[in-house]
C-alpha cells in the first residue's frame, strides 16, 4: 500500500484541530444535544423541531452529535419533508449557538443575539436548501 502524497511528493500527514477550536466545537455540541434533550422532554419524543427562518419553514426530525477523528464535534441533522437543495442530510462542523434577536443579551457590534442553538442549526440549514417545499416545486 502506498501512503498518499501532496503534489510535492511530501507525505500527507492530517492535522488535529487546535485544543481551543476542539473545545468550543464540544461546548456547542453539547448545547445543540442538551436542546434536543429539552424540546423533545417539551413537545414529545417524535415531535419535529420546526422554525420559520428567512430563507422559509425547517423541520427538524433528528439531531445527532458524534467527534470526528480530528477532535471536532460534528452535528448531523436529519429535515423533514421535501426540501429546496433536495438532501434532507446536514452535518454541520462546529455549529453555531447565537441567533439575533434586538432583546438579546448578547451584544456583538450593533447587533444583538441571544443562546438558542436549535434556532441558529435552522438559520443555517434554511439558508443551506434545507427549507420545506409545497407538493410539486423545488427551488
Amino acid at each position: 500500500m502506498g501512503s498518499k502524497r501532496d503534489e510535492q511528493g511530501r507525505k500527507r500527514t492530517r492535522r488535529k484541530a487546535p485544543p481551543e477550536l476542539r473545545q468550543q466545537s464540544k461546548a456547542r455540541g453539547d448545547a445543540v444535544a442538551a436542546a434536543v434533550r429539552e424540546h423533545r422532554k417539551a413537545h414529545g419524543k417524535d415531535a419535529p423541531y420546526a422554525r420559520i427562518t428567512r430563507a422559509g419553514e425547517v423541520q427538524i426530525e433528528d439531531v445527532k452529535t458524534f467527534v470526528d477523528p480530528d477532535g471536532m464535534t460534528i452535528v448531523e441533522v436529519f429535515v423533514a419533508g421535501p426540501t429546496a437543495g433536495g438532501d434532507p442530510h446536514f452535518r454541520i462542523i462546529n455549529p453555531p449557538a447565537l441567533v439575533e434577536d434586538p432583546a438579546g443579551p448578547e451584544v456583538r457590534g450593533q447587533r444583538r443575539f441571544r443562546t438558542d442553538p436549535l434556532a441558529a442549526l435552522a438559520e443555517v440549514i434554511g439558508q443551506h436548501g434545507g427549507t420545506l417545499v409545497k407538493e410539486g416545486r423545488r427551488g
